[in-house]
């Protein structure tokens, strides 16, 4: 017959599909054989081991607590502490108890065997299906039928046959249920990891309804930029390592069924066996390393971190601004500002004013603010620069209120000086003369008296501003400086009324004198 063409293309494709099957056929062939077909007797047991095997999946690996926020070390503590006094133990009591259901199950098949092999003289009189009672140390038994005797014999060898194959496949129980429980160790390594990420997810979303983040990074300065600390890897050491690592460690400390000594006489003799006469079992570490979703949520844990630090280091530059302050807390040196010469009452007043308003700005900085999974601490920030100003402040009133007590002395001194000499009265022509040189020398140098006796008046009063408490024997010279001062001015004007009345009759004494001689 013909074969068209769409006939000899369909062929190859027919075949392969055929191929495809005799093939997945024979790999499922090969499984069923590998099968554990449970029977009634391991059931109850198997029940019991997978209650095991759920609470391991439930045991509590790492420490969380919502709304609690850490330091770092304390975390890292309390995560360590979490696996050793609460995670080991429940993982070990959760095996033990495994252990005691399947040496129970091991002991009940084994005896109920044995007895069944001493039952037996010889493995021949399974095959016997005759009506007569041959059994070892019984007699005939006269009452019964042989039919009831035959089916009890067939009984029997069913018995006889299901007990050894049940004893033969106790290696096969251990196994399953060591696999069961790497399983669930397995389960709860990813799980564990999933909760961590959820913790992070969660805090992230309750930003906006107060939350306080899970772990405390101080932001400070240093000579070059901004520094958190700890620091982003800080944060990812103590995540991979001690919590993430930490937990497959402990998987991987867990007793495992398969090598315990009391099972050990189940494999003897057996492939399969592993290094030093234990039977190969599955690697719970391994499984889980090896599990490319462990990895993901792994991975999107550490980006958690990174994104948030990367913002909080966004956020904080703001504190760049205040970065003038850092600096000049840094190189400020009283002794150097004391040796400066010429600054006067406004320099003074400059210079306390620059740091009022730093210390203005500084009270005005946030002590905290919350990004992601961190809670980011800027009070040392603040708290570190604070003092700068309040030290400089403090630095700058004692130099004025030395300044002020000492320049009150001096102008004191002058002024009571200068109010003597005013005071003076001379009746000679030529001390009258000289003494009205020196009035008005006098005259003249009055502005810079009375600007002397003002730059000392403001000077306490820039100390009053800034709450200084002044010294009652300063306040006293104050007091005395301003007396003097209007002494001062009214021996001026004083003087010049003396010096309009006695100026005629000194002019003409004067002359009297140049015509005498």
């Amino acid at each position: 017959a013909e074969v068209t063409g769409v006939q000899t293309c369909a062929l190859p494709i027919f075949w392969r599909a055929n191929v495809r099957k005799k093939l997945f056929n024979r790999v499922r062939a090969r499984l069923v054989e590998r099968l554990f077909l449970a029977k009634p007797t391991f059931c109850p047991a198997l029940m019991e081991l997978q209650s095991f095997v759920h609470d391991i999946t439930e045991v509590k690996i790492v420490a969380r607590k919502d709304g609690l926020l850490y330091q770092l070390d304390e975390y890292a503590e309390q995560q360590t502490a979490q696996r050793q006094q609460t995670a080991i133990p429940q993982l070990e009591a959760a095996v033990e108890h495994a252990q005691q259901v399947l040496e129970k199950v091991c002991k009940d098949v084994t005896k109920q065997a044995r007895l069944y092999r001493e039952s037996i003289r010889d493995e021949s009189e399974l095959n016997d299906k005759t009506g007569v009672q041959l059994q070892q140390g019984r007699p005939a038994d006269k009452t019964r039928s042989m039919v009831a005797i035959k089916k009890e014999k067939m009984e029997n060898a069913r018995t006889y046959r299901r007990v050894t194959e049940e004893e033969k496949m106790l290696g096969d129980f251990i196994r399953l249920a060591d696999y069961m429980l790497v399983e669930g160790l397995v389960k709860r390594a990813v799980t564990t990891v999933e909760d961590v990420l959820a913790h992070f997810e969660a805090t992230r979303q309750s930003q906006d309804k107060m939350g306080k983040g899970v772990f405390l990074t101080v932001l400070s300065f240093t000579d070059t930029s901004l520094e958190f600390t700890p620091t982003r890897d800080d944060v990812l050491g103590v995540i991979n390592s001690t919590v993430i690592e930490g937990m497959i460690t402990a998987v991987g400390a867990c007793p495992r069924l398969l090598y315990m000594r009391s099972f050990a006489p189940f494999f003897e003799g057996k492939e399969g066996g592993g290094e030093k006469g234990h039977p190969a079992g599955l690697n719970p570490v391994n499984i889980v390393r090896k599990t490319a979703y462990f990895h993901d949520v792994c991975a999107k844990i550490n980006d958690v971190v990174r994104d948030d630090f990367t913002k909080a280091d966004e956020e904080a530059q703001s504190f760049e601004d205040q970065r003038v302050i850092y600096e000049f807390g840094k190189s400020w040196d009283f002794e150097e500002y004391q040796k400066t010469e010429g600054r006067g009452i406004k320099e003074y007043r400059q210079d306390l004013n620059q740091q009022k308003e730093w210390r203005t700005i500084i009270e005005r900085l946030r002590v905290g603010n919350v990004v992601g999974v961190l809670h980011v601490d800027s009070k040392v920030l603040r708290n570190g620069l604070m003092p700068v100003t309040q030290r400089t402040i403090d630095d700058i009133k004692g130099l004025v209120l030395t300044s002020a007590r000492g320049e009150s002395v001096r102008v004191l001194d002058e002024f009571k000086k200068a109010t003597v000499v005013l005071a003076q009265r001379p009746e000679e022509l030529d001390k009258f003369v000289a003494w009205g040189v020196m009035h008005k020398e006098e005259t003249v140098r009055k502005r810079q008296m009375l600007a002397e006796a003002q730059m000392i008046d403001d000077m306490y009063e820039l100390l009053a501003f800034y709450e200084v408490k002044v010294p009652t024997s300063d306040q006293v010279k104050v007091d005395d400086l301003h007396e003097l001062v209007q002494s001062y001015v009214e021996s001026i004007d004083d003087a010049m009324v003396y010096i309009e009345e006695r100026k005629h009759g000194m002019m003409t004494r004067s002359e009297e004198r140049r015509v005498g001689k």
